[in-house]
């Protein structure tokens, strides 16, 4: 059976693990891990604090809860599996990290134009958003769908060989699908979402991952 390997913050990882497990798949699940790639077969980078804006040329403008251990690691299995051309998933945090290795920036605070995105009290927003032809969001999801966010800074300067396939009527990118590697990237949370009426159901995009997972190869 296919393994994952699934990076995030410390206490915040098992809903990510449950949705990869309704998929058939199994996984592990660190925070900053020290591992190969060779041992697994595709990786998710979880939601999580901000990134130092130093990977991306800027200074500190809004940026915070920056875990330089965490970034480091997710730095070095992005490296990893990218030159495998292993799947890779990225979510909220994760889509930022993987626009910021290909060369992106961020808008480090949306500010007030972020009120579409940054939920209250801990509890998400909800938002439409419109995908792109010819894209795995167009195929999952058709051309709208109301997805949820939690999220105050986004991808900005779109880093090399991705596309953006999912847009909020405020021109946030919403998704990320690399045009040479099996690389996809949402900056909703697809783990916090399932079967609710009108909304895009996350188990949807994890089942997709894991038919790139097990198409690819075992080493």
């Amino acid at each position: 059976m296919k393994q994952i390997l699934v990076s995030g913050s410390k206490g915040c990882m098992e809903v990510y693990c449950q949705a990869i497990r309704r998929q058939g798949l199994l996984c592990d699940a660190f925070y900053a891990p020290m591992v190969e790639a060779k041992s697994y077969h595709g990786l998710v980078l979880c939601g999580g604090g901000d990134l130092n804006p130093r990977w991306y040329g800027e200074e500190n403008e809004g940026s915070k809860q920056i875990d330089f251990l965490r970034e480091c690691s997710d730095v070095m299995l992005v490296t990893q599996f990218a030159a495998a051309k292993k799947p890779i998933l990225g979510i909220c945090r994760g889509m930022q990290l993987l626009n910021v290795f290909f060369g992106g920036t961020l808008s480090q605070d949306l500010g007030r134009a972020n009120l579409a995105h940054l939920g209250k009290d801990s509890l998400d927003q909800y938002h439409e958003v419109a995908t792109a032809e010819n894209s795995m969001m167009r195929v999952l999801y058709g051309e709208r769908i109301t997805v949820n966010s939690y999220h105050h800074q986004a991808a900005d300067r779109i880093g090399k060989g991705f596309r953006v396939t999912m847009e909020s009527d405020d021109d946030v990118a919403e998704a990320l699908e690399h045009q040479q590697f099996p690389i996809l990237a949402v900056q909703w949370h697809p783990e916090r979402i399932r079967h609710a009426l009108g909304c895009a159901d996350g188990d949807a995009l994890f089942h997709a991952f894991s038919e790139w997972v097990k198409k690819s190869g075992t080493g």
